[in-house]
């Protein structure tokens, strides 16, 4: 129902939109003249506002790719990689030491 009441307002406004400016057309010039340099300036502030927005976004983005690759350059520290080590020689060890069968009763 509320569908059909707002369809019926919107042609409603779309008429009187109409009427009004066949109505007030000198009136209606006068208004896009004068609005035209306040509009285009208020668009152009937009576009330099979100164009500085993306240049620091692309920064960033810079900044943390460059961060990342250099924390993957950097060698293990030596204390790690002796753990390292000693894992992988505990883990040979168990593979080279046989295992026992269980016993069967």
């Amino acid at each position: 129902m509320v569908k059909y009441v707002v369809m019926i307002l919107g042609v409603i406004f779309v008429a009187l939109g109409v009427m009004g400016v066949v109505a007030w057309w000198p009136n209606f010039l006068i208004v896009l003249k004068g609005g035209g340099c306040p509009l285009l300036a208020f668009i152009g502030a937009i576009m330099a506002i979100a164009a500085v927005g993306e240049i620091r976004d692309a920064i960033a983005r810079k900044k943390e790719e460059s961060k990342d690759s250099q924390e993957e350059v950097e060698p293990e520290p030596a204390a790690s990689q002796e753990a390292t080590e000693q894992k992988e020689e505990q883990k040979e060890e168990q593979k080279e030491e046989p295992q026992e069968e269980p016993k069967q009763e």
